[in-house]
This record gives C-alpha cells, structure tokens and sequence, in this order.
C-alpha cells in the first residue's frame, strides 16, 4: 500500500532509466491511496507536479518498461498531469507501460486524471476501469493508448486516442462508487 506519499514527480513512485540497456519494474497486487505530486518550492505551475502516484520516463537512449497487475488507483492528485500516472517517452527510448486488472478512480489532475501517456510511451491496457477521475480536460485518459480489451473508460476527452478492442466499453457509467 501507498498512501499519502509526496514528491515533485511521482508521488509514490518515479520510475527513469538513463543507461542503455532496459529496466523492468514490475508492480503487482498494490494500491495507491491520496499519494500527491507537487512543487517542493511551493510554486505551483513549475512543472514539476507530474503523476500523483506514479511517474515513468524513459529519456533518450534509456528505455524502461512498467507492468502493473492487480492495482488500484484512488485518491491520487496531481497538479499538472497524471493524476495517477504520468508516463514519457523519448522516441529512442522503448519506453512501455502496461495495465492489467486496474482500477483507476476519484483521481484529480489538471490533465490526464487517471492517466497521461505524453508521448513516444507504448502503453497498453487489459480489463482496466476508469471512473470517476477529475481532470479540467480529459478526465479518465490523456494522449495514445491500446486495449488488449474488457477495458471501461466512463470518460473519453477530446486529448484520448484510444486503439480500442470490440470487448470495451467506452463512454458508459463506471458504477464505481465513494465510501
């Protein structure tokens, strides 16, 4: 569990890879509960708010890969963008990130409030669920993203390129409830 945990970039956890060679990191059976990315210096705006609980980036010539299984995602703020998660690529990098059994709820960014994939990141998903994330523009998703299918996405924005499967079910009622 991860819970009300504060950093700059990825409130939890902040995934990079500067070598040549790929990093794996595998996060399974886990939630992130009210973890918060923000500016240290107290100046909102910086920049520096990205992925209220998680933030992957693989720069030039470094890539990574990201497997989350069997995670939830509630509560978690950012700033700027990714409420959740934030993930950046570089061309070059062969950066990955991968969904699979995730639940992505009551999230807040100003961004991607669940999730933004800015660009050159493959992300995929597999049987995922967004609900109820808060985002100015694009609530549940921000940017590119597959589905390997059975995914629920209660809020596709105008910024969401989602490759979906015949087996999602997009722009419905999540169900997902507060306690």
């Amino acid at each position: 569990l991860f819970i009300d945990n504060r950093a700059a970039f990825g409130g939890a956890i902040s995934i990079s890879n500067n070598t040549a060679s790929m990093t794996e990191v595998n996060i399974e059976n886990v939630s992130f509960v009210n973890n918060v990315a923000e500016a240290s210096d107290g100046n909102p705006g910086n920049f520096n708010e990205l992925g209220g609980a998680i933030f992957q980036f693989g720069p030039l010539g470094g890539g990574n890969r990201m497997v989350v299984r069997n995670a939830t995602f509630s509560g978690n703020k950012s700033i700027q963008s990714g409420g959740a998660v934030f993930t950046e690529g570089e061309i070059s990098g062969g950066t990955e990130a991968i969904f699979s059994h995730c639940t992505f709820a009551f999230n807040e960014s100003e961004r991607g409030a669940g999730l933004h994939n800015i660009r050159f990141t493959a992300v995929l998903l597999d049987r995922c669920l967004f609900g109820k994330n808060e985002g100015r523009v694009d609530q549940d998703i921000r940017g590119f993203v597959v589905s390997r299918g059975y995914n629920l996405v209660e809020v596709i924005g105008p910024n969401t390129q989602l490759v979906e499967d015949s087996t999602d079910l997009l722009s419905v009622e999540s169900g997902v409830a507060s306690l």
